[in-house]
């Protein structure tokens, strides 16, 4: 009887990730009208599918709706060449990591109310972090040190989090969650790199990858948080 239900979930699923397919060809193949308007619906296309999956009332459903709101705000800020608006993409996704931070930190309430924090998880975060801006620091401009700095600290403590939400965090839905934190630091970090160090081939199709897959991973393991 939930079988049309199922479908139409999965239907937008699959439109997601054909979407985001299209997206990396018209990176690849620098087609930039089809790239202007591929990257802003991605997140559009996420939250419907979100909103899909779970019900009126689903914990959390508002934050990440909201989470998902500033990650389709960032991306629209970064595709414009200025570099205001670089200061305000990044702002933006800011705001998503501190919001995927108290996501996680009160679904480790429900999930994981006895588990410990893992040391060696958290210091691997830690020296990662500290390594990452050590390396981009000379290169970075003054006025964006202390932002980027506070970025790079908000997302290690989304990674934190994310590893210590649910008690077993090598089966799913845990492993699925760690998975789509650890890409979105990894979608970061080559936007960074490729950004403030040195660019580098495929770059754009190797972040959008990075990040797609991680906002899908996200939140289809947040969803299925009762």
């Amino acid at each position: 009887m939930n079988q049309p239900g199922v479908t139409i979930k999965n239907g937008w699923q699959i439109g997601y990730l054909t979407l985001l397919g299209i997206h990396l060809l018209a990176i690849f193949f620098n087609w930039d009208t089809l790239r202007f308007v591929t990257k802003p619906l991605l997140m559009v296309w996420l939250l419907v599918y979100f909103i899909s999956i779970t019900v009126p009332g689903a914990p959390f459903r508002k934050l990440v709706i909201a989470a998902l709101f500033f990650s389709w705000l960032g991306d629209v800020f970064l595709m414009q060449p200025a570099s205001s608006f670089f200061m305000a993409g990044l702002a933006s996704f800011l705001l998503a990591q501190l919001l995927y931070t108290w996501i996680f930190l009160n679904a480790r309430k429900r999930c994981n109310t006895t588990g410990r924090w893992n040391p060696v998880m958290l210091i691997s975060i830690l020296v990662y972090i500290i390594l990452l801006y050590a390396w981009l620091f000379r290169t970075l401009p003054n006025e964006l040190r202390l932002p980027v700095l506070l970025y790079a600290i908000a997302i290690g403590s989304m990674l934190a989090s994310a590893f210590h939400v649910y008690a077993k965090p090598f089966e799913n839905p845990a492993l699925l969650l760690i998975c789509g934190a650890a890409l979105f630091v990894l979608s970061d970090s080559l936007l960074a790199i490729n950004q403030f160090i040195q660019p580098f081939p495929l770059a754009g199709v190797g972040i959008m990858l990075t990040y797609g897959l991680a906002q899908l991973f996200i939140v289809k393991s947040i969803s299925r948080i009762s």
